[in-house]
């Protein structure tokens, strides 16, 4: 893998585009078509100018396959070219769209009638795998959207989705301390984000909770931060800790960090709120409200606070922008406010 010569050399195939070397590119501008069942969706335009490669490798291959070396230097190139060269994949295998997208690369999905090269979609391969990404299938009116490629491919529609499945992968791989100090030692963690950077305007950004250290290691506050990433991948998550002294252990909360979401857990100090809040609110505070803490915290940070044990069902608008909801006894449950504008 460190041969440069690896790093130019394309695949060889037995009708087009046969040479075994290309130029390094100064920027991603292939369009790899790699065993697509069904060509003639794509506009002839696109075809001309595209890059036809084999996930399989084909008997014209000019190189000895049968040595275990050569089948990884094969892999090697396919995975080079999706990486370093293509500005999309175009394909019909999962076991090309899976590493393409995991790599970066806007992929195209083909089906046709449900028929992939492995077999039909219903015996249950791909359940769940399609919604990476961009998909081409016109029996299930998915036409071809777009147009001569010339333009950037907008990133996979199911970024965000692939997300979740790794972060849920690397929570369980980490138990395994031998995997885990592997991916660390090699720079693995934390997880480079395929929707990092798919931000949204319209949604809420910022998020705050209040919890006590007992709390970082209880499932349902880590469920509590889950449903907020879950609707606001992209969004800064602070989860103020209501201690004094000792260490600060993030305890389950790192996996969040791990695995590339803004998380941050940071130390509350509460005598400095109350301090501040002193100098804003007029009338008698009571330090123990939890709309006084609450209301600071929106304060001097801007977006919502929510108690510890609310979850988001939904996505939570950006022209929501002031307002607060409580309990039957009283307690803040959630308040939105801008920076340095909240009424406490």
């Amino acid at each position: 893998g460190t041969n440069p010569s690896h790093n130019a050399m394309t695949i060889r195939e037995p009708q087009r585009n046969t040479t075994d070397r290309i130029v390094l590119a100064h920027e991603k501008d292939l369009i790899l078509i790699v065993d697509a069942v069904d060509t003639s969706v794509i506009p002839q335009e696109v075809r001309n100018k595209a890059r036809f490669l084999y996930a399989d490798i084909p008997a014209a291959y000019p190189y000895d396959a049968r040595s275990w070396d050569e089948k990884m230097r094969y892999c090697y190139r396919l995975i080079s070219q999706y990486k370093n060269y293509a500005k999309v994949v175009i394909t019909s295998r999962i076991h090309v769209g899976l590493p393409a997208a995991a790599l970066g690369t806007p992929v195209i999905f083909i089906s046709k009638n449900g028929w992939l090269p492995g077999g039909h979609e219903r015996t249950g391969r791909v359940a769940g795998l399609l919604d990476v990404f961009h998909r081409v299938d016109e029996v299930r009116g998915l036409p071809w959207t777009f147009g001569n490629l010339e333009d950037p491919v907008p990133p996979n529609p199911g970024n965000h989705y692939a997300d979740r499945f790794r972060a849920s992968f690397w929570n369980r791989l980490k138990r395994n301390e031998y995997y885990a100090d592997a991916a660390k030692l090699f720079g693995r963690i934390p997880l480079q984000r395929l929707g990092a950077g798919m931000h949204r305007s319209e949604i809420q950004n910022k998020f705050h909770f209040i919890m006590q250290p007992s709390d970082l290691l209880h499932w349902q506050q880590r469920r509590a931060v889950e449903s907020i990433l879950f609707h606001h991948p992209n969004a800064k998550v602070y989860v103020h800790v209501d201690i004094d002294l000792g260490p600060l252990d993030w305890g389950d909360f790192g996996v969040f960090m791990e695995s590339g979401y803004d998380v941050q857990v940071l130390r509350l100090n509460r005598n400095e709120l109350i301090k501040e809040a002193r100098h804003i609110v007029r009338g008698r505070i009571h330090e123990n409200d939890s709309t006084l803490l609450a209301g600071m915290l929106v304060y001097k940070h801007g977006g919502v606070f929510l108690a510890k044990n609310i979850y988001a069902i939904r996505e939570l608008s950006a022209f929501l922008n002031a307002g607060y909801t409580k309990d039957t006894v009283g307690n803040i449950t959630m308040m939105v406010g801008e920076q340095s504008s909240v009424e406490v």
